[in-house]
């Protein structure tokens, strides 16, 4: 038995965020706190729409805390709590890609947390009671952020990347203006594709062996698919609009519960292995390092017993074709080849399981989950291994 749920209205479409402003008003909010990565929001116009919508709906002198990092740090939560603070804010508008939305997710569980904000993720949110609203103007397709209730930190002290889960905090509203994404590298483009199609995965491979869950697994099958389909047409013409507005709409569709139905949330093996990574070393891109991962995953589940197989095999068979687990890993790796992705850890900088021990070491103390195939210490070692 499972519940279908979800309360984040997204608005996708050129100029949507126009919308932003009459959505933070009728809710009952006048100061929000802007919570932002670089510089790209200002170049790709999402930050100055942002503050015209407020403008129109009589929203001015907005605050804006800029600097959040790919792989964001617990320390910029707490930098946003205490500008909150200073500002007298009543509401938090994320404006950029999944780590800038995750970051503000702390900040809106922090402000009403009274101890320590960390506290939370190594928790995983069970603490939570209550946040501060927030709402969501995306500009790197990829987590899923905007129309779900997690997010993802890391603490660079301790080598640890957590995450936490509410209720509360769903975005209130999201904007996905998709010609904000056409100024993107490639390389985020890809690794926002990659992102989404693991979040895919790794619901799936929570199936016992792929004969149950029939209309979420085919529907999954279709959007990695689909995925694949208009990644490779920005590849081929980056200025391809109509591409880029269904891969935003795959990303969203991966992870805001929809790609999860009936399959007991998910396997999630190869999110927390890669946490090791970034947290070990923080330059590590999240999508790109799951691509490098997930073969080993799946070969990992579809060794473990012959259920575990025949859902590997139907996956990668009715995703590209293949007759075999092995040739569908190979389909995946070309894939990642094509698009000029990493498909070793080497091209991370890791060399040997030496360089990998301190990764392995935040990974085992954290979660290594793997739903209803639970992954042990020696499946996260064999899977680094199979992964240089």
């Amino acid at each position: 038995s499972f519940t279908v749920a979800n309360p984040t209205p997204v608005h996708y479409g050129p100029k949507c965020v126009a919308q932003l402003g009459a959505a933070v008003a009728a809710a009952g909010f006048s100061k929000p706190l802007i919570i932002m990565g670089g510089g790209s929001a200002r170049r790709n116009g999402a930050l100055p729409d942002t503050l015209a919508s407020l403008a129109a709906a009589g929203i001015a002198d907005v605050p804006v805390c800029e600097g959040v990092r790919a792989n964001p740090e617990i320390s910029f939560v707490r930098k946003a709590m205490a500008e909150f603070k200073a500002h007298g804010c009543d509401c938090l508008i994320a404006v950029g890609g999944g780590s800038v939305i995750d970051t503000t997710k702390g900040v809106a569980a922090g402000l009403l947390y009274p101890g320590d904000v960390w506290e939370l993720y190594e928790t995983r949110g069970f603490q939570i009671k209550a946040t501060v609203p927030l709402f969501a103007v995306l500009t790197i397709s990829a987590t899923g952020s905007e129309r779900n209730n997690g997010g993802v930190v890391q603490n660079d002290d301790l080598v640890r990347k957590y995450f936490i889960k509410h209720a509360s905090l769903f975005p209130k509203a999201s904007f996905v203006d998709p010609t904000y994404q056409m100024s993107l590298p490639w390389a985020q483009t890809v690794n926002g594709a990659t992102d989404a199609m693991v979040h895919i995965l790794e619901g799936c491979l929570n199936s016992r062996d792929g004969t149950e869950e029939v209309v979420t697994l085919g529907q999954n099958e279709s959007y990695v698919r689909s995925i694949i389909e208009v990644t490779d047409r920005l590849l081929a013409n980056a200025d391809d609009l109509t591409a880029r507005t269904n891969l935003c709409l795959a990303a969203t569709l991966a992870l805001d519960g929809q790609s999860d139905i009936g399959l007991g949330g998910g396997h999630w093996t190869c999110h927390m292995l890669e946490h090791g990574l970034s947290a070990a070393k923080p330059s590590v891109p999240h999508g790109a390092g799951l691509g490098v991962l997930m073969p080993a995953v799946m070969k990992r589940v579809a060794e473990r017993d012959a259920d575990g197989h025949a859902i590997v095999l139907r996956l990668l068979s009715n995703i590209f074709g293949a007759k075999t687990v092995d040739e569908g890993l190979d389909a995946w790796r070309a894939t990642m080849r094509r698009w000029s992705a990493p498909t070793s850890l080497r091209a991370f900088g890791f060399e040997s399981m030496a360089d990998l021990e301190p990764c392995l070491k935040s990974a085992i103390e954290g979660h290594l989950a793997g739903g209803i195939r639970p992954a042990t210490p020696e499946d996260a070692r064999a899977i680094y291994e199979m992964s240089l």
